[in-house]
Formats: structure tokens, C-alpha cells, sequence
């Protein structure tokens, strides 16, 4: 099994690409202070509503009939590379018609646009990327994704160095996205090269186009999902709102890093084991569910506990407001830990369309929920919103997930982690009034892993699960 190599190299590119991509947003927020950075987070949200628009769900279909037959068929990629050109068009010519639907001045209209390009150019990156991560070599995926969020955070510092503003600040990214798109194609080319087979020599566009809704769906409605919030504060409140708002947003979606690289890693083995051994997926499956639950509860409440320390620390004093957002906003981790598991894993075994079913009822409640809570809470609504949403997504998914794969062993995880956190929580609220915040929350995670490893919270035979030997690790 290849979970560990690839989450490795998922886990070290992610951290480098959200590194570079927080450090970022940390340097726009100082240096252009609260109101110029809330341009930046609006255009990166509202783009990003239509960022998977360009895919069309075809990047994840390819990927899994790579990690099913792998095999690099020419046709099936050039039929999808040529459904690529065409909803991306469409797409962007919708993108620029919506941000002129919303009125935006002039700046943050050409800010936009700019954003735009880079995001139609990064898609086409992807569906070569795309070969790599169904080949299961996530060294590839992960150093491109390093290198076009470097060279966007090299070029954009020296523009600030310079005083440029937007939109021109946005033009590293237009770049960095053209470099990456030329690595990918010669990648893609010399490593893993097309073969033609007689399976494929009659499949039709609007055949793939068909396979590939259900993910296009389900990505598209989590990006609206994850952006709209964003896009309504943008309206219904200012700007400076919205970039208390988003400067919360983005410690947590920070945090997920490592829900994202594990799930990632799993999606192609999961695909590739489910129609052979649906057993060892119901076994990996508690074992991963377990892990992230056992560090998201920890770090969700430690961000809240510190929540206004934590937003001065990364973003100044001129963003300390963030701080009351963040500490409601942060409780939306746990079942977007869980989340990122849930639905790879459904994808994975081809039921896309009920993911796709389930993110769409969720957007609409999210933006229902945004409207209603907006105007009398702002920003803290926004965030609300954001917890409860989430958490019945992930609710839905478990219960479909508990009749297709198996009941996940709850009972097992809640019986573990409860001396663990409890003493957690106490050394927090013991520690914090005589100790510096950084100093106590660390104080916190080394009782609590400690005492969660002597009390056998994760045993080692269910690790060999991730490193690929087979043992029978529940009674």
C-alpha cells in the first residue's frame, strides 16, 4: 500500500504550498492593512466559487480511471483535455458576466478578472496532474503545487516591496500558473506517456461529460460552499467585515492540511481496493476517521481558548476583532476533518452523485442561513452559519456511509478520547493564568497525547494499516 508515501508527500507539499499561500495572506494584511486586504479576500472567494466551474468534475474522473486501469489512455485524455477548453471558456466568460452583475468598483472588478486567468490557467495544470495522482505519485502533484504558490508569493512580495497595488499585485499568479502549466505538460510527457486502447477508441465527449457531472457538482457546491459566506458578507456588510471575517477563515482552512493530504492519498487506494476488498476500506476507513477526530478536537479548542492571542499573533492588532469570529468559526473543524474523509471516500467508491446531492442541499441552507443571520450578526452569523452546515453534512454522510461501508466505530473513539481531553482542558485552564499562551497550549498537547498513548488510543498494529501490512486489529 502506498497511503504512507503518498500522504508523506501530500503532507510535505501541502505544508509547503500552505505555507507559502498563509505567509501571504499574512504579509497582504500587514502591509496593506485591513480594507485593502478584504479586496484580496473577496476576489479569491468570489473566484474560487467558480474555480472547480473550469474542471467540470472531469480532473477527478480521470483520476480514478487512471488509479482503476492504470493506464494513460490517450483518447479518454484528449476527449476530456478538449471538454476542458470548451467549459472553461464558457465558464470564465460567466465568471467576468457575474462580477459585473455585482457592481464592483473598478479595482476590484480588474482584480478579479486577472484572478480569473490565473485560476482558468491552473485548471489545465490539473488534468495533467491529474495522470500523476491516479498513478499514485504524489511527489509530482505535491512539488508543482509548492512551486506555483512559491513563485506567486516571490513575485507579489517584490511588487509590495514596490508599492504596486491591485490589480497588478495579482499578476505573479498569471505567471506562476503559466510556468506550472509548462512543467505539467513535459512531466506528463516524458514520465507518463498516452497509450491508445481499443476499450476507448469510441468514447464520446458528452459520455465522459456525463461520468464527470456528479463530481462537477460536488466540487463546484464546496467551493460555493466555502466561499459564498464571503460573497454575501461582501453585500450584506463592508468590506472591512469581510476581512475580519476571512482572516478567521483562513487560520482554520490552514488547519486542514492534514485531513487533505491523508484523504487525498487514500482516494486512489480506496478506488482501486473497493470492488476487491470492501473489508479493508471499512478497516482503513475507522482508523483514518479515528486519527483526525482524535487531532481536530484538540486543536479546535485550543484555537478557541485563544482565539484573540492567535489573531494578533498572525495578523496585528488591527485584525484583533477576528478574534470573537474565530472562536465560534474554529468549531467548524472537527466536521470538516471528517468531511474531507467522508467524501473522498464515497467518491472513491462511485457514489459521487449522493455526495453531489448532499453538498447541494447544504449550499442552499448555507445561503439561506448567510441571508437570515448576516444582517443581525454579521460576521459571528456568518460563522454560525458555517458550524451548523457543516456538521449536518458530515451527519448525512455517516449515516449513508454506515449502510454502504459499515457502521464506523464510534463508541470505540468517544471511549478513548475522553480522560485524554478531559485532562487537556484542565491543563489549559490551569497553565493560562501563569504561563504564556503558546507555552500552555504545548504544555496542553503533551499530557494529552501522552495520556492518549498510555491509554492505547492508537494502537501500532492499526498504523501497519497505513503502512500496508494486514492484521486483524479489531476484536
Amino acid at each position: 500500500m502506498k497511503i504512507v508515501r503518498n500522504f508523506s508527500f501530500l503532507t510535505l507539499s501541502q505544508t509547503g504550498e500552505r505555507f507559502f499561500n498563509f505567509l501571504l495572506v499574512v504579509i497582504l494584511a500587514r502591509y496593506l492593512g485591513v480594507e485593502e486586504y478584504g479586496i484580496y479576500a473577496l476576489t479569491v472567494s468570489f473566484v474560487g466559487m467558480f474555480g472547480n466551474l473550469f474542471d467540470g468534475g472531469l480532473n477527478f474522473l480521470l483520476t480514478r480511471e487512471i488509479a482503476s486501469s492504470r493506464k494513460n489512455e490517450a483518447v479518454f485524455f484528449t476527449q476530456v483535455l478538449l471538454l476542458k477548453i470548451i467549459i472553461g471558456a464558457i465558464v470564465f466568460i460567466a465568471l467576468i458576466a457575474a462580477a459585473f452583475v455585482m457592481q464592483y468598483n473598478t479595482k476590484v472588478f480588474f482584480t478579479i478578472v486577472l484572478f480569473a486567468v490565473a485560476a482558468l490557467i491552473v485548471s489545465f495544470s490539473n488534468t495533467f496532474r491529474a495522470l500523476f495522482i491516479g498513478h499514485e505519485r504524489m511527489e509530482f502533484e505535491g512539488g508543482l503545487a509548492v512551486l506555483y504558490r512559491f513563485l506567486g508569493f516571490i513575485g507579489i512580495f517584490f511588487l509590495l516591496k514596490a508599492g504596486i497595488s491591485f490589480p497588478v499585485l495579482i499578476l505573479p499568479h498569471v505567471a506562476a500558473a503559466l510556468i506550472v502549466l509548462s512543467l505539467s505538460y513535459y512531466l506528463q510527457t516524458k514520465i507518463f506517456p498516452l497509450v491508445k486502447s481499443k476499450g476507448y477508441l469510441n468514447i464520446k465527449k458528452m459520455e465522459i461529460f456525463k461520468q464527470a457531472a456528479p463530481f462537477a457538482v460536488w466540487a463546484i457546491m464546496g467551493e460555493i460552499y466555502f466561499n459564498i459566506d464571503s460573497v454575501i458578507l461582501s453585500k450584506l456588510a463592508d468590506i472591512k467585515t469581510l476581512a475580519n471575517y476571512n482572516a478567521a477563515n483562513r487560520l482554520v482552512f490552514a488547519s486542514l492540511l492534514l485531513a487533505n493530504g491523508l484523504t487525498l492519498a487514500i482516494y486512489p487506494h480506496f478506488a482501486k481496493m473497493w470492488s476487491g476488498n470492501k473489508a479493508h476500506v471499512y478497516t482503513t476507513f475507522n482508523l483514518i476517521f479515528k486519527l483526525l477526530f482524535f487531532i481536530s478536537l484538540p486543536l479546535s479548542f485550543v484555537v478557541s481558548f485563544f482565539a484573540e492571542d492567535i489573531i494578533v499573533f498572525v495578523f496585528g492588532s488591527k485584525f484583533y476583532e477576528s478574534g470573537s469570529i474565530l472562536r465560534i468559526l474554529v468549531w467548524a473543524m472537527i466536521p470538516l476533518y471528517l468531511y474531507h474523509l467522508t467524501g473522498r471516500t464515497l467518491e472513491a467508491i462511485g457514489e459521487q452523485k449522493f455526495v453531489a446531492k448532499t453538498i447541494f442541499f447544504c449550499v442552499v441552507g448555507n445561503i439561506l442561513f448567510n441571508i437570515i443571520f448576516i444582517p443581525f450578526y454579521g460576521a459571528k452569523g456568518a460563522a454560525i452559519t458555517s458550524v451548523t452546515t457543516s456538521a449536518l453534512l458530515l451527519s448525512i454522510h455517516l449515516v449513508f456511509i454506515n449502510k454502504k461501508v459499515g457502521m464506523f466505530q464510534i463508541g470505540d473513539i468517544v471511549h478513548k478520547i475522553v480522560v485524554p481531553f478531559a485532562c487537556f482542558v484542565l491543563t489549559l485552564i490551569i497553565t493560562t493564568n501563569f504561563l504564556n499562551w503558546m507555552i500552555s497550549a504545548a504544555l496542553g498537547f503533551l499530557v494529552y497525547f501522552f495520556i492518549l498513548y498510555t491509554l492505547k488510543g492508537i494502537k501500532w498494529d492499526e498504523i501497519e494499516i497505513l503502512l500496508g501490512h494486514e492484521r486483524k486489529i479489531y476484536e
